[in-house]
């Protein structure tokens, strides 16, 4: 008898290294950006076995992580389905999900890296213009954007009239652009240059002079 156990043991035991058990979740992808302000964090599992919760941690290292938050896992479910964490950052920049059994088993799920600039501006939206006066050139600098809804610059004579408009496609919370008055056609003159987002407005002063 002994003689039979002990090879369906060992067979056993080598099947479970190969291929272990399945985890509660079987999460297809896990991604995460940081962006006004906030690190926005999301992941989609295929299918859902006794799931109850996931656990959202963050690590400066990889070595020490803390706890941020819980989502309610959907237990049982055999479609697709897609989480969001939402928080104030910039935190990690690591996060890992936690897979958390109904039986109280945790699954790590591996760790990813989410870059944020602590020193982006992000209290809201701001813009520089350098020089503030120019013959020609100008660069325009806006801070403090949300990369998930649309923007879009403006460039405005004292009589109100728009003389450029510009999408803004931002980086990082952050979005810069050289332009040139001459091909412009901007005569001598004052301006405002201002950046619109999700019903925020900022505005700077750009002074257009002749050509020495």
């Amino acid at each position: 008898m002994k003689s039979i156990l002990l090879p369906a043991l060992l067979w056993w035991l080598l099947y479970a290294a190969h291929y272990p058990a399945p985890l509660p979740a079987e999460i297809t992808s896990f991604t995460g950006k940081c962006s006004d302000g906030h690190i926005r964090l999301e992941w989609t599992t295929r299918t859902e076995t006794n799931t109850q919760a996931f656990r959202i941690e963050a690590s400066a290292d990889e070595a020490a992580w803390q706890v941020l938050g819980t989502v309610q896992g959907a237990g049982h479910s055999t479609r697709r389905i897609t989480y969001r964490f939402v928080m104030p950052g910039p935190r990690g920049p690591y996060f890992r999900l936690v897979v958390v059994d109904t039986d109280g088993t945790e699954h790590i799920h591996p760790a990813i890296e989410v870059p944020c600039e602590a020193h982006a501006p992000t209290a809201g939206l701001s813009l520089e213009v350098q020089p503030a006066q120019t013959t020609d050139l100008f660069e325009v600098r806006v801070y403090g954007l949300s990369d998930v809804v649309p923007a879009r610059l403006e460039i405005v004579d004292a009589q109100g009239r728009l003389q450029a408009v510009s999408p803004l496609f931002g980086e990082k919370g952050q979005w810069s652009r050289t332009w040139s008055a001459r091909a412009m056609h901007l005569p001598a003159g004052k301006y405002v240059v201002r950046v619109r987002q999700d019903g925020k407005v900022a505005r700077s002063e750009l002074v257009v002079r002749l050509s020495q």
